[in-house]
């Protein structure tokens, strides 16, 4: 602390201003961090939302006629979206009717692996 005492008051103000501006940036990183990620999770839901809403709707003959061939055709137009992993559809009786899982060996493997 006495050092401190010793300084300049223009270096001393030039510390302050520093060490605020500093905290003030590392302050609006972290918010601006924070609304990415919650930006980016809300759009994920709304993709996935909007994703289940056309399955939903494109397998509601399938379900009423007892299909699940169709159903598991809906299924797989979900292979388009890499990130999907895991897909089902349940009838009405909470049975399911329909699943849709892709095949994750080949598409974690290099092409060099293939061939």
């Amino acid at each position: 602390m006495p050092r401190l005492r010793n300084l300049p008051i223009k270096t001393k103000l030039i510390a302050m201003m520093t060490i605020t501006a500093s905290v003030a940036m590392l302050l609006m990183a972290t918010v601006v961090l924070i609304n990415e990620a919650i930006t980016k999770r809300d759009a994920i839901i709304a993709e996935l939302s909007t994703l289940a809403e056309v399955i939903g709707s494109r397998s509601t003959g399938s379900l009423t006629f007892n299909d699940p061939r169709t159903a598991l055709e809906n299924l797989n137009a979900l292979a388009v979206k890499q990130n999907i992993i895991y897909a089902v559809i349940f009838d009405e009786h909470d049975q399911q009717f329909a699943e849709y899982q892709p095949d994750l060996d080949s598409k974690a493997k290099l092409p060099s692996e293939s061939s």
